[in-house]
């Protein structure tokens, strides 16, 4: 069955909850629906996540497989639940701003204070999606091509609905 954040899992990223590690929040963001148990335990473990990381979101309630609760989040009845919400054109750009901030802070080291100033001056989700030509090289080279796909994907998705 396929996991998707819960609604205190979209609050706890959209007020950056001090409960998660910078790799559980990596997690997290990478959940949009699309992966199963299975699939996210590797992909924790391939960006260096705790091994009980999935576990953990799931006892925060910071995630769910339940059909009624996903369907409550995408407004459709529970047996066509399968896409996140829709956000505005601001909800995105904020949205994509954190994850940005996010993955360069994990993957870039001391040029991520750097970046993550760029990221800050954006104005809108046009403005970062000027930055991923930077932000992509990093993060394969910190993780791996397989890992690092997986976690720009959010991202991808968040700058492509722009353009």
């Amino acid at each position: 069955m396929k996991v998707h954040k819960s609604i205190a899992g979209l609050q706890a990223l959209s007020e950056r909850d001090k409960r998660l590690t910078s790799k559980m929040r990596m997690l997290l963001v990478t959940i949009d629906g699309s992966y199963d148990e299975a699939e996210l335990r590797l992909i924790a473990k391939n960006i260096g996540a705790p091994p009980d990381a999935f576990d953990q979101l799931l006892a925060l309630g910071l995630v769910t497989t339940a059909k009624a609760e996903t369907a409550v989040l995408e407004g459709k009845p529970s047996e066509q639940a399968s896409a996140p919400p829709e956000l505005d054109a601001f909800g995105r750009f904020r949205m994509a701003a954190s994850i940005m901030n996010e993955l360069a802070s994990d993957s870039m080291g001391l040029k991520s204070l750097f970046f993550v100033l760029k990221v800050e001056r954006c104005a809108s989700i046009e403005d970062v999606a000027q930055l991923m030509p930077t932000l992509e090289p990093a993060v394969v080279k910190a993780h791996g091509q397989a890992a690092a796909d997986q976690l720009l994907k959010p991202l991808r998705a968040l700058v492509v609905q722009t353009h």
